[in-house]
């Protein structure tokens, strides 16, 4: 019997999207990321869950001359992956009141720097946001259920 591998990616903002708002969604079990903008202007991600992708949990592909998207009040949950993946160092994106939690106990980069350097990097990244050890209520079986597919 083999294990289901995730496939795809979650929400994925391409082709120069510009104000589009994605928010109150749960993205569970992908496989490039949970949410992915490749291009796009001026985009909203708000209140949501973004659980377990496999490679990376938020990937940005793209840096451009404008704000690209605002990344706000956001979930990220995750066992397995880097945190971010692609270009990050620029300041046209802004991650604010997010909570990160590493449910396999690894420490969780930014990027490649710790959570306290990418607060002090100077650019709008997640001043007010935690790493936060979150308890998973126990009817949320396709999360805390160690024997699920990831």
């Amino acid at each position: 019997m083999s294990t289901p591998t995730p496939t795809a990616a979650g929400p994925l903002h391409r082709r120069r999207l510009q104000r589009i708002t994605l928010e109150n969604n749960l993205v569970y079990n992908t496989k490039t990321g949970s949410f992915h903008q490749h291009y796009g202007k001026e985009n909203i991600v708000r209140n949501n869950l973004f659980i377990d992708s496999l490679l990376q949990q938020i990937q940005r592909s793209r840096a451009e001359a404008h704000l690209s998207f605002t990344f706000e009040n956001n979930i990220v949950y995750y066992h397995a992956g880097k945190l971010l993946d692609g270009l990050w160092k620029d300041a046209n994106v802004a991650l604010k009141n997010n909570v990160y939690w590493n449910a396999a106990g690894a420490p969780i980069t930014f990027a490649g720097i710790s959570f306290e350097d990418w607060q002090k990097s100077g650019r709008t990244m997640d001043r007010s946001s935690p790493i936060q050890n979150l308890s998973i209520p126990p009817s949320w079986t396709f999360i805390s259920n160690p024997t699920h597919p990831r």
